[in-house]
Order: C-alpha cells, then structure tokens, then sequence
C-alpha cells in the first residue's frame, strides 16, 4: 500500500475534535441517571455562547438566545439532547424542567436594556422633546397642559419600565377623528413592547395573561373597560400587582405591574363614574399623527424620559386643568338636569336614592334596580352630595347629604 492510500485511509477514520467531544458524553451519561443537573449540562454541551437558555423577567418568557423558547425549538431541542447521549430517552419533564434551571441563572429584562441604551443615545443628543411631542405629532396647542401630559406620559411609561409594581394610576386618552394614525403613533412609539388589547376586564385571567411581557397596551374605542362595573375599572387601572396562575406555573404569582395603558377613541366622552375621571389624562389631537417624527425620534424620546426619570422628575403633578379637561370626556347622565331641577326646587339637602327614584324620576322602589341606584348615586355625586351611614330611628340608614 502506498503512502498516498495510507494517508487517505488515516484522513477518512481520523474523528473530529468535535466527535471526540460526543462520545466522551455519549459515555459519560448511558449509565448516569438523568438528572435535571445533567441534563442542564447536556444542554450546555450543544448549545453555543449564544442560544444558551435565558429568561427575560419582562417578557416573561424563556428564550433560546434571542429566539423565544417555543413548541417547534423544544422538539428541536429535546431530538438534539438525546443524540448527542447516543439516543438514550429524555423525559420531557425532565428536559423541560433543566431549560428552567439554566435559564433561571441568565436572566435579562430585554425592556431595561432598550431603555439604558436609549438613555445612552440622549445623552449625545441633549434635545429635549418631551413636552413638545402632542405639538409635534398631533398639532396640538403647546399650552401647560399638553406639555405636562406629554412630559408625564412619557415617565411614567420608564417608572413602571425600571420601577415594576411602582403607583401609577392614570390612562392616557389620545382622542381624535377616525384615520388620524392614533394607534399607529402608539404602536410605533411601544415597537416590541407594545400591543393591542381586546380582552375585557370582565374576564379576569385572560386580562392579566395579556397584559404580562407588554409595556405600551393600547386600548381601542376604550372597549376593554367599557363593558365592567366603574369600581372594576378603576381597580384595575390603579393595581399595582397582578396575581394569576401562568400556564407554565404550578401556582399562583404576583407580578409587579409593567404596562401603562392608552385609550385611542374618536368619541367625544370616555367614562361616567365621576370619582372615576381623576384616571385619565385626556388629549383631543388637530391633526393626524406625523408617524415618520416617531419613527425618527423614539430613541430620542425614550432617552430622555430615561434620564429625568433616574434624575427625580415626578410624574403625576398635573396643572388645574386637568379636572376641566376630564370633564369634558365624562359621559353626562339625562337624570342628572332632573334631579339638579328636583333638588333646587325643593332646596335639598339631605335625601335618599329611593326618594330620588319616586319624588324625581317616579319610579317605585320595588322596581329600582342595582343600574338605576349606580346612576342616581354618580348623578348626586356630581352634583355636591356625598353618601354617609347614619342613625336614625333606632336603625342605620345610608342616606346622601350635601357637601358644605
């Protein structure tokens, strides 16, 4: 035999570094029990520096690298374990339970990380834009108002970013004409963190399932708090914590509220509870939306609400007008002018929702409803009285007076 053929012959037996490496673990683990450990450290021989498991505590996901952990990549996954140990069976319980152990020793939060990179990107810049952004975008007025909404949206959206679970009690109300890029102006600024939420507050779990791992949630024509009860509502808006069950959980968690919420509507009124409209910032827009400006400065936007946020800057001081302009969104009642002419002319100032519904609206107490007594207490609240417990007649009875 030739030297030649001696040489091709070595070549085509010799193993690769790499083949060496694979049965040494073939070896290592037929015998061994399968561990959750050893698994872990199965998964760490095939995967590279970067798709190793990590979880994000934003999105509250696993993921691969920078590939969300799914159905199609465990399969992937699981196939390529089980090779590289000479085809020995996995339980999936198992191999499922080691991407969490690895995954749980990476953990990201992909949003903190756009947000201090953005901070990164300001601070070249040095251009405030903040509370000129309803202006620049909407053609709205560069008055107080609008530029503190501008300038408070913007930083609470970082609180709940870097602070999750921080107070943050108000919804941002961009109302304007059909087709005027509402949403899309909201979408562009949120990108990946953003998402469109249609699921009513009605349905609880599904409600806190869909808002977990999203920062900007836009809700339009305000449908997901239109259909529940205003105190449901306004729980809802100021929670700080959601608590549920995630599919992937065996119990139940508390997660620190994340997200912020934007209503878009084209109508002219968004809610009727009058303790209510205090969680609502409300922006009526002159003109569709400049989306490319967004597109171009959303970096630049969300820097600078990064830095003065990390510098102090409060985000909930609001100027007076803010009550005139949550006025002008609530949803007037039709009783309230009756009961306000019933109240005056009688010179109120003490009463009962049953003498209310009989003496104004002529309906009889065995035909009130719970709907009728929610409207007759808003109508009272609006109109100066509040609701005490009282002693009378050797009994409590809740009666409504006026305000001094």
């Amino acid at each position: 035999m030739s030297q030649t053929q001696k040489k091709i012959i070595n070549f085509r037996t010799e193993k690769s570094s790499q083949d060496i490496i694979d049965d040494a673990i073939r070896k290592r683990y037929s015998k061994k029990p399968l561990t959750i450990e050893r698994v872990a450290s199965i998964i760490s021989g095939i995967t590279m520096a970067h798709e190793k498991p990590n979880y994000d505590e934003f999105h509250v996901k696993f993921f691969w690298g920078e590939r969300v952990h799914d159905e199609e990549i465990e399969i992937t996954m699981h196939a390529k374990a089980e090779e590289s140990i000479g085809g020995k069976r996995i339980p999936i319980e198992v191999f499922r339970e080691a991407i969490s152990y690895l995954a749980y020793q990476r953990k990201r939060d992909r949003l903190k990380e756009y947000l201090l990179k953005c901070k990164e990107k300001w601070e070249k810049d040095r251009i405030n834009r903040l509370e000129h952004f309803f202006a620049d975008v909407f053609g709205v007025p560069r008055d107080k108002y609008s530029m503190t909404v501008a300038k408070n949206f913007f930083l609470s959206a970082v609180a709940r970013a870097l602070n999750p679970g921080c107070f943050q009690k108000y919804v941002l109300v961009i109302q304007g004409p059909q087709n005027w890029s509402k949403s899309r102006v909201i979408a562009t600024l949120g990108g990946e963190f953003y998402r469109e939420l249609n699921v009513s507050v009605t349905t609880e779990k599904d409600f806190y399932m869909a808002i977990q791992g999203v920062w900007i949630i836009e809700i339009p024509e305000n449908d997901a708090f239109r259909k529940a009860h205003n105190s449901r509502t306004k729980a809802v808006i100021s929670s700080t914590t959601d608590r549920f069950r995630p599919p992937y959980s065996r119990v139940v968690r508390d997660f620190p509220r994340r997200c912020i919420f934007v209503i878009s509507t084209n109508e002219e009124t968004v809610y009727e509870d009058p303790s209510g409209g205090s969680r609502f910032w409300p922006v009526k827009i002159c003109h569709p939306g400049n989306v490319e400006y967004v597109q171009n400065t959303r970096d630049l936007l969300w820097g600078e609400a990064t830095y003065r946020y990390l510098q102090g800057e409060s985000y909930w001081e609001m100027p007076e007008q803010v009550e005139k302009e949550q006025e002008r969104v609530r949803r007037h009642d039709e009783w309230e002018s009756i009961i306000s002419d019933y109240i005056a002319l009688n010179n109120i100032h003490e009463i009962t929702i049953t003498k209310i519904a009989k003496l104004a609206l002529g309906i009889e107490a065995k035909d009130l409803h719970r709907h009728q007594q929610d409207r007759i207490s808003n109508c009272l609240s609006v109109l100066g009285f509040e609701k005490r417990v009282v002693w009378r007649d050797n009994k409590t009875k809740k009666i409504w007076i006026k305000k001094s």
